[in-house]
């Protein structure tokens, strides 16, 4: 297999397990991200960061449980440091049904943003041939435009808020979805187009700690349908 260079943009979970996974397939990983967020020593110092890029981190999150999966398989040690943080698995195996195969696959990860990017990045951070660049911003593509179907354009690395340059034979654009890369292909040629479509969800958290004697069970969670809106508290 041939070693690639490789550049991300964005140090937020989809950059960080995209550094990790190319990374331990032995390629060359150069990771950019815009926010100031090293060194973060623990998971609760991790939920004090302010994150410019990405302002939802603070707000409720349950993982599917295929990343439940995708961790215990590939990466193991990210999934023991969440564990040991004090991450919790919800099975959404029906109650009270006898097992099937397949059910210790049906576990939602249920655990702070915060917490699931710092143990992340501690793997990251750990990991040869990764090289973690703080508080940079990238403004632009480096490539070639093409020239119809026979010759594509070519991204060769991206360009800096400073005005140096990072080569990449390829280039990962993980910066979210006020990310600037349909300004970046522009000068390449590539026109992309965006449509919005309104969920009609609304999404609020507020975090509380416990008080020492008191108990919750396991899953709390109530909900109901007012007629105008239908609300699920956990």
């Amino acid at each position: 297999m041939a070693v690639e260079s490789v550049v991300i943009a964005g140090g937020g979970v989809a950059g960080l397990g995209t550094a990790l996974a190319m990374a331990r397939q032995g390629h060359s990983v150069t990771l950019l991200e815009r926010d100031d967020t090293a060194p973060i020593a623990t998971a609760q110092d991790a939920f004090e960061v302010a994150r410019r890029g990405a302002p939802q981190v603070h707000q409720t999150h349950g993982f599917l449980a295929r990343a439940a999966v995708v961790l215990r398989e590939r990466f193991p040690d990210v999934l023991d440091t969440l564990l040991d943080a004090g991450c919790t698995t919800m099975s959404l195996a029906p109650a009270g049904a006898a097992p099937e195969p397949g059910d210790e696959d049906l576990g939602v990860l249920i655990v702070r943003r915060t917490t699931f990017e710092w143990a992340l990045r501690r793997a990251v951070v750990a990991e040869p041939g990764i090289e973690v660049r703080e508080s940079v911003t990238v403004s632009a593509l480096m490539g070639t435009a093409g020239s119809g179907e026979a010759t594509p354009p070519v991204v060769s690395g991206v360009t800096l808020a400073d005005g140096s340059a990072v080569e990449a034979d390829i280039v990962v654009a993980a910066t979210g979805r006020r990310s600037g890369v349909p300004g970046w292909l522009a000068p390449l040629g590539v026109n992309t187009g965006e449509r919005v479509h309104e969920s009609g969800l609304v999404y609020l958290t507020r975090w509380y700690k416990l008080a020492d004697a008191l108990v919750l069970p396991p899953s709390p969670k109530l909900g109901g349908d007012l007629g105008f809106v239908k609300y699920l508290v956990v």
